[in-house]
This record gives C-alpha cells, sequence and structure tokens, in this order.
C-alpha cells in the first residue's frame, strides 16, 4: 500500500508480540482509552505460546497476523504491510501509553507538517504504580537524530509516530540489526527533516527482564 492509497487521518497502531500475556492486560486497555478514534489495531503474534492471543481475540478491537520467528522488528514490518492508515504508531507488548498520545502526535504533525514523525516523551517504570505520565498542551520542539545519537531521545519504538508516506520513503521499517534497526530508522527518518516532540510525558517504558528488547532476542533463539 502506497501513502495515495493510505486513509487519510487514520492511525494504525502496530504491536509485535511474543509471550506477552503479564503485560497485555494493561497494555490493551491504554490503546482503547485513547481520545483519538479514528485508529486500527494490528498485531503481529511471532509464535506466542502462552495467552497473548487469547487476550487479543478477547479484547476485540486487534486484527491479530500470525507470524512465525520474524523478531520484533520483521512482526512490525508484516504487520505495517496489513495496514491502511495514513500514520504507523508504534507500540511494544509491554509498554503504555497516556490517553492523550495519539492525540499529542497528531497534533504535532499538524502544526510541524514537514516532519516524517512525531516523538511523545517517555517516563521509564517498573510497577504501574510508579508511571507518572502528563498531558501537556503546547508548541511542539524539533529532533534530529543525526544531533545527538537516537537512544538518548527515542529509548523505544512505543514514542513514536510516522507518516507512512516518509515511511515509505526509508523503504519501510527495517527488519535486521534487532534494537540497532531503531536508530537506524531514526536516523533515516531524520534525513528527511527534523522530528517533532510532544510538550506532554505521554509514553510509559517498562522496565523489566519480560522488555520488548529481551524478547526480540529471545525469540530468535
Amino acid at each position: 500500500m502506497n501513502a495515495a492509497e493510505a486513509v487519510d487521518q487514520l492511525v494504525s497502531v502496530i504491536m509485535p508480540v511474543y509471550n506477552g500475556a503479564q503485560f497485555l492486560p494493561e497494555t490493551l486497555p491504554a490503546v482503547q482509552a485513547q481520545t483519538y478514534r479514528k485508529i486500527e489495531c494490528l498485531a503481529a503474534d511471532d509464535g506466542s505460546t502462552d495467552a497473548s492471543c487469547d487476550l487479543l481475540a478477547a479484547d476485540g478491537h486487534w486484527q491479530v497476523l500470525r507470524v512465525s520467528r520474524l523478531g520484533s522488528n520483521g512482526a512490525r514490518r508484516a504487520a505495517i504491510a496489513r495496514s491502511r492508515g495514513a500514520f504507523i504508531a508504534l507500540l511494544d507488548q509491554d509498554d503504555l501509553w497516556h490517553a492523550e498520545h495519539l492525540t499529542e502526535c497528531l497534533a504535532a504533525l499538524n502544526a510541524c507538517p514537514d516532519a516524517p514523525a512525531a516523538i511523545g516523551r517517555r517516563h521509564r517504570f517498573r510497577e504501574r504504580g510508579d508511571l507518572q505520565l502528563t498531558h501537556r498542551v503546547g508548541t511542539p520542539t524539533r529532533y534530529n537524530a543525526w544531533d545527538s545519537f537516537p537512544f538518548q531521545v527515542i529509548d523505544s519504538p512505543s514514542m513514536v509516530v510516522i507518516r507512512r508516506s516518509a515511511l515509505e520513503r526509508i523503504g519501510g521499517w527495517p527488519e535486521e540489526g534487532g534494537a540497532a534497526a531503531d536508530c537506524f530508522a531514526w536516523w533515516s527518518l531524520s534525513a528527511l527533516g527534523a522530528l517533532a516532540v510532544t510538550p506532554g510525558r505521554t509514553v510509559g517504558i517498562r522496565e523489566s527482564s519480560g522488555s520488548m528488547s529481551d524478547v526480540d532476542r529471545r525469540s530468535r533463539v
């Protein structure tokens, strides 16, 4: 699907899943709580052996694509290929969004029409009770991954909403490289223009042994 065929203003939420049953009961409601309602939800299950697919089915809002041992990058790419939205919102199975995350990111992209992607600021947490997210209306700032190393600003794909047209210009989401694929994507997008950074802290990045980077490494074994 090219940019001309994408549904205008529809956001495709893309989530790779691998044995995420311990996290999905918190992650799935956070997606459905979004104040921006024009969304479609696609999960690529990478061969889970737990109850992940049952939880996605019970939620009732997710299209589930079954893949096998692609790793999180390959799973993202497979789900993106099936999506229809003009915007791609990435989410890892263990992370959480403030209810205004998509609203803030779309506002930032509308305010910065030349920005290929928007970044929601993050708060790192271990337990749900430690999570401190905020919604703040204001002017988005700019970030260029060529000016400072991407991991200093973008800890996770869960922070980023990408214009489909921009993602297609860089050849889609990279499949190889594990966590380094993130950096490659941010550098490639920044070559098109500086990224917009939202004023609010709208993304919770979970720190645990079951984090998505650890899952990605183990799922390829």
